[in-house]
């Protein structure tokens, strides 16, 4: 298995995206993606799931629905954040190992880059109207802001050291990122690029998120906190929702801790009122309640088998039904033989990375390309995913 300190040249198995069924905490599938993923972005059409693969270098798309991957697009070293725009038609994607950004055509996977735009580009985040790209830059400590326009970075900000995740507001005016080892939130000011706030979180911020309904800003704690805050340039949460929590999971089993809300002061703009109460049992905490259940599993009738024909030609295909990976070239071979007796078609696709797939059929159509690989797992219980080329 990959791990951070993998060099893009060497071979991994691959990893898995999970599918969890939020209502049940269940989880429903697996999708094989590359190596050691490190960012999961849907598009906002909610077609599609894109991967960033840390150690196999390249990006996973998968098909949100059927929850296959229809294509892995090579990429280069350490990819990391992902930024798609608002029409689901570009995906920019972050290559830490390349000093770089990569703009994917998700129409057709063909890749343009963004240079120059400073070291180590961590976390991307995409304004309103798609026209500026607000990018995190490890190592130097900054954020920085690109027109999209130009292509050129506009502003940087030096904010503190190892800038890891940011999160924007809706409206474009602030930009939230935290600094890994000055264990601090920040807060800047989009239009200027000014800075507007610095607060001190647990050790080790990595995780964040912004709730545009209360306007909390949520920060997870490599310590193994997750620290809530209430930015008061914004109006007040409503009364059900004042009281947040600070959840640490080395307390004793049964108490809570908890921020409470402060009403904002003449001199106080911004304040993360954070704070332990002294009695933390006794905090009134709203009930979740039940869910509802689950609704039952749909009957599905097998499919009855197929002859599955091979496309015009092996180079025409662009939709291959994979049904397996190998490290060694011998052993995807004997894989092939074994599938030619069964009547299907085999292809070897190799990689480039030492490590070699085994199209059983190739189709034009995405359609028919699903409808082999059902007719496979039928007849032959082989499981396989698509590769669009």
């Amino acid at each position: 298995p990959g791990d951070d300190n993998c060099d893009p040249d060497q071979t991994y198995d691959p990893s898995y995206l999970y599918q969890v069924n939020t209502r049940t905490l269940e989880i429903e599938r697996l999708v094989e993606v590359g190596s050691t993923p490190k960012f999961v972005a849907c598009t906002p059409d909610g077609q599609t799931i894109l991967v960033t693969n840390w150690c196999s270098g390249d990006l996973s798309v998968v098909d949100a629905e059927l929850g296959v991957e229809l294509n892995r697009v090579p990429l280069g070293n350490y990819p990391r954040g992902i930024a798609v725009d608002s029409k689901s038609r570009y995906a920019y994607v972050s290559l830490m190992g390349d000093d770089r950004i990569a703009r994917v055509k998700l129409s057709d996977y063909s890749v343009e880059w963004l240079e120059e735009v400073g070291r180590t580009p961590r976390h991307l985040c995409l304004g309103p109207a798609d026209r500026y790209l607000y990018i995190s830059l490890s190592r130097p400590g900054e954020v920085a802001k690109m027109d999209l326009v130009s292509g050129k970075v506009i502003k940087r900000l030096e904010v503190g050291r190892e800038v890891r995740t940011m999160a924007l507001t809706k409206d474009g005016s602030a930009l939230y990122a935290v600094s890994y080892r000055d264990d601090a939130l920040i807060k800047v000011r989009t239009k200027d690029f000014t800075l507007e706030a610095t607060v001190k979180t647990d050790e080790k911020p990595i995780g964040l998120t912004l709730d545009p309904e209360t306007h909390s800003v949520w920060v997870a704690c490599y310590t193994g906190s997750i620290m809530v805050f209430e930015d008061l340039n914004f109006p007040a949460p409503p009364a059900e929702a004042v009281v947040h929590h600070h959840v640490t999971p080395s307390r004793p089993e049964g108490t809570q801790a908890a921020v409470a809300y402060v009403p904002p002061g003449p001199d106080r703009t911004y304040n993360p009122y954070y704070h332990i109460l002294p009695n933390p049992e006794e905090v009134p905490i709203r009930a979740r309640g039940h869910l509802p259940a689950a609704p039952p599993e749909p009957v599905v009738t097998a499919a009855v088998p197929l002859p599955v024909a091979p496309p015009e030609s092996e180079t025409a295909a662009r939709f291959h039904v994979i049904v397996g990976s190998f490290g060694d070239e011998a052993n995807a071979r004997k894989r092939m033989a074994e599938l030619e007796k069964l009547g299907l078609h085999p292809v070897l696709l190799p990689t480039g990375t030492g490590t070699y797939r085994v199209s059983g059929v190739q189709f034009l159509g995405k359609a028919s390309a699903l409808q082999a690989m059902k007719e496979i797992k039928s007849a032959h219980n082989i499981d396989g995913w698509i590769l669009r080329q």
